[in-house]
């Protein structure tokens, strides 16, 4: 906006609301704010200006940014000093847009070019749909000789060679391969941000969300600070939280570096709904925290590295289970070196032996993947005291919890089961064996008694096939002498249809539980302390969380 080019500006009206706008647009040159609500709770870094200084107003030095979403009262005054909006006076709304990388100005009349014709391409053109984004594009570039002069969504596909003009085109880089991509693209000419941009940046709307945020109303016994000090690092995306409780990545691993995912925009946002108690991003029926209802705060401040850093980089697993995959899949050839890119790049960040806590993998199985497991054993890899570690169990035999404990002295297990009985076990968790689970259960156990690793938990993901082993799987987990046991919400990993997913889930059309289900999580058995319920509880209290305007 040329308006604010060189400009002094002068913040004019709710001290949230500025606390907002200076939190995200801190790069701005300002003379001082003037509020009249006096909320202690926002700690403004600026000069306040007192009524004496309030002639400031009309001296058309200073561009004035009112921070409020109502103009009323604020415009009585302004007529008073004859200024002009859009010179001399702006609501801070108009700024918003400044936050989106992709706008009309970077676009510059330019055709728009996508390059990619993939699922990742699928995924951008969803996003932005859901993101509001209006891109319709006039060309598709793809690597694969074989696709040119094909069409694809009504448009000719080309290689970048047989493209003339190439200038007249802003890039949409719709592809896991960016890097090598940006680096051709570089070698062009063009230039990131300006000439083309990847597709991670549609996956969501900083302006939107802070349009957002600034209406969100502050929850008043709940807090989390999760945003400042966690990082959630899978090969579909980086998160603030686990990626089925928040609404939008903070980044992507294939066209983002793991600095520019915890330092972008988007997680910038996530924090300042953390100040602002809105937590407006935050999906409330499926965060296993917010039902806890946590009280007390503590000061969140931004980290250089991650506290707690969740890897999911490889969606390799030895199971297919009902409720996540329909095949065993094993990432090879081009996708595994992707993937150990995406490693690579975390890695080199010193991250992994920095963070108190290091989870590992929440999106497959970490002994059966050939990344996870250079992490875990190699000590070039990953120099730590400490890991937890996701598992289905069937590979935690001598030799791998051996090589555990030689290379930890601190090991948390997450072992996901699904099932008290053999029978239900074999039919959601295809490809497992129950007797072997059995017996690597019961050399956990042992070890967990001789204090060799140091907390073990079980995992239920709860569903029509197995809820009435629900009682079985805690007197299992007793028996085991396991310090919790979890039972989690069933997610839609586009493996049902809308209508069996409620069912499998034993949801109602209105997104509450049914009644066999809320029956059996009311029993006492549920409150015992080593019972996780959390997922649950919202549907259990059906209390909206406390809020103030």
């Amino acid at each position: 906006m040329e308006v604010i080019n060189n400009r002094k500006c002068i913040l004019w009206g709710k001290q949230r609301h500025i606390y907002e706008f200076l939190y995200m647009f801190d790069y701005l040159d300002y003379y001082g704010y003037i509020t009249e609500d006096g909320n202690s709770q926002y700690e403004i870094p600026l000069n306040l200006l007192m009524a004496s200084d309030r002639e400031v107003l009309g001296s058309r030095e200073y561009l004035i940014i009112i921070c409020d979403i109502e103009m009323d009262e604020y415009i009585a005054v302004i007529q008073n000093y004859n200024l002009v909006e859009g010179t001399d006076y702006i609501q801070f709304e108009t700024c918003f847009g400044l936050l989106d990388p992709f706008n009309e100005k970077v676009l510059n009349n330019r055709k728009i070019a996508i390059w990619g014709t993939g699922e990742t391409e699928k995924n951008l053109q969803q996003a932005c749909i859901e993101n509001g984004y209006s891109i319709s594009a006039d060309l598709y570039i793809d690597s694969n000789l074989s696709k040119s002069g094909t069409q694809y969504s009504g448009c000719l596909v080309k290689t970048i060679n047989e493209i003339k003009e190439l200038k007249r085109y802003f890039i949409i880089v719709a592809s896991i391969y960016y890097y090598n991509i940006r680096e051709e693209l570089n070698k062009l000419g063009f230039i990131e941000g300006k000439d083309y941009l990847p597709f991670s940046c549609f996956m969501s709307k900083p302006s939107a969300m802070l349009k957002d945020l600034v209406r969100a109303k502050e929850l008043t016994d709940f807090y989390c600070n999760r945003p400042y000090k966690m990082l959630s690092y899978a090969w579909f995306g980086a998160y603030p939280c686990c990626s089925t409780w928040v609404k939008y990545p903070i980044g992507n691993p294939a066209a983002d570096s793991p600095q520019e995912c915890w330092n972008s925009v988007v997680a910038k946002l996530y924090r300042l709904s953390v100040d602002t108690s809105t937590y407006c991003f935050c999906k409330k029926d499926a965060c296993g925290l917010m039902g806890n209802h946590i009280h007390g705060q503590e000061n969140a401040t931004y980290c250089q590295v991650p506290e707690e850093i969740t890897l999911g980089l490889d969606y390799t697993c030895n199971l297919n289970c009902t409720s996540c995959r329909d095949k065993i899949q094993v990432a090879s050839g081009e996708q595994l070196k992707v993937r150990e890119r995406f490693a690579d790049e975390i890695i080199q960040t010193g991250w992994l032996e920095k963070a108190k806590r290091l989870e590992l993998s929440s999106t497959g199985e970490a002994l059966f993947s050939k990344i996870d497991r250079k992490i875990l054993f190699s000590n070039d890899r990953c120099k730590r005291e400490s890991i937890v570690l996701l598992s289905n169990g069937l590979l935690l035999n001598e030799k791998n919890l051996d090589a555990l404990v030689h290379h930890f002295k601190r090991i948390h297990l997450n072992i996901s089961i699904d099932a008290a009985t053999e029978k239900t076990y074999n039919r959601i968790r295809r490809g497992g064996d129950w007797n072997f689970l059995q017996e690597n259960l019961n050399r956990v156990c042992t070890m967990r008694i001789n204090h060799e690793i140091e907390y073990v938990e079980i995992r239920m993901v709860v569903q029509k096939n197995n809820y009435k082993e629900m009682i079985d799987f805690i007197k299992m987990g007793k028996r085991y002498h396991v310090d919790q046991v979890v039972f989690t919400k069933l997610r839609n990993w586009d493996m049902y249809t809308t209508e069996d997913y409620l069912e499998q889930a034993m949801l109602n059309t209105d997104g509450e539980l049914q009644a066999e289900l809320k029956h059996m999580l009311q029993m006492d058995i549920f409150q015992d302390k080593i019972v996780q319920i959390a997922e649950f509880k919202p549907f259990l209290v059906r209390e909206k969380v406390c809020s103030r305007s």
